[in-house]
């Protein structure tokens, strides 16, 4: 991705102040923003698709599996 160009500070006849300019070295990537939407939708996806297949195998199991922690 292209990164915006850093626009020049503004005269100094000026009357209004500018903000002060940022150098391109210091911009932030846009995949810092999106890293953590992209894994989370990712991370989503993956309970979407594993979910049903986890829950036949182990809902059977689970009333065994704390019938012997009651009686331990």
């Amino acid at each position: 991705m292209k990164r915006p160009p850093v626009l020049p500070a503004a005269s100094s006849d000026s009357s209004v102040p500018s903000a002060p300019s940022v150098p391109a070295a210091y911009a932030i990537s846009p995949a810092v923003t999106l890293n953590p939407f992209a894994a989370r939708a990712l991370h989503d996806a993956e309970d979407v698709a594993f979910g049903p297949r986890r829950l036949r195998e182990s809902v059977p199991v689970l009333p065994q599996r704390f019938r012997k922690c009651r009686t331990s």
